[in-house]
């Protein structure tokens, strides 16, 4: 994704790019990660970089607002939904703004999801969505993110969450399942990361 007239660098740059000395910059995430570039951003000021802030809610805020963002279709597309790998680093940050809705409560759970919130599913959507709404509110907009049983419930979540404007409730795209998923598979990653690949046919 790429916002006109934006520089596309890591926070670690910007001490070095001395063009930026006593230049306002904003830090733009995803919107998922503002505790990490909160972090950041004091490290920065300590370093003497205290034109330096963070645009609370990132790309996403910027594309609800209707503000200009570029980038390919699906990565567009995505913008409404969290996806997998997403949530793996939030749910490191900020594990207690992860919400479980309709999730088996006795269903064992990775570690990172162990203090998360369990409600129970609703048999309306919208009741579940101005919940929700009501506790980010409550929070000052606080960033939450929920994860339904399935792909079913995360659609039928996200257009009631759309419905009642709750800008700072996510939906893990596909449910429960496909965070699963994405944990089972990078499991499978590390396991075979220190098995030697065979050589193609010719390879000396």
């Amino acid at each position: 994704l790429r916002i006109p007239g934006a520089l596309s660098l890591s926070v670690g740059e910007i001490p070095s790019k001395h063009f930026l000395d006593g230049a306002r910059v904003a830090l733009v995430g995803t919107g998922l990660d503002d505790a990490e570039l909160v972090a950041q951003c004091g490290q920065l000021h300590a370093a003497g970089a205290t034109g330096v802030r963070v645009l609370a809610g990132g790309v996403r805020a910027l594309a609800r607002q209707g503000q200009s963002v570029s980038g390919d279709n699906v990565a567009l597309a995505n913008l409404d939904w969290v996806l997998p790998r997403e949530l793996h680093r939030f749910v490191a940050q900020t594990p207690a703004r992860v919400v479980l809705i309709g999730v088996n409560a006795s269903a064992t759970l990775p570690a990172a999801l162990e203090h998360t919130q369990h409600w129970p599913a609703s048999a309306d959507w919208m009741d579940s969505a101005q919940a929700l709404k009501k506790v980010s509110d409550r929070a000052s907009g606080a960033v939450i993110v929920v994860l339904t049983a399935d792909q079913q419930s995360a659609h039928a979540l996200h257009a009631a969450l759309q419905a009642v404007h709750a800008p700072q409730v996510y939906v893990l795209r596909d449910g429960f399942a496909a965070y699963l998923s994405y944990l089972d598979e990078q499991q499978r990653i590390a396991a075979n990361a220190n098995i030697r690949l065979i050589k193609p046919c010719g390879a000396s």
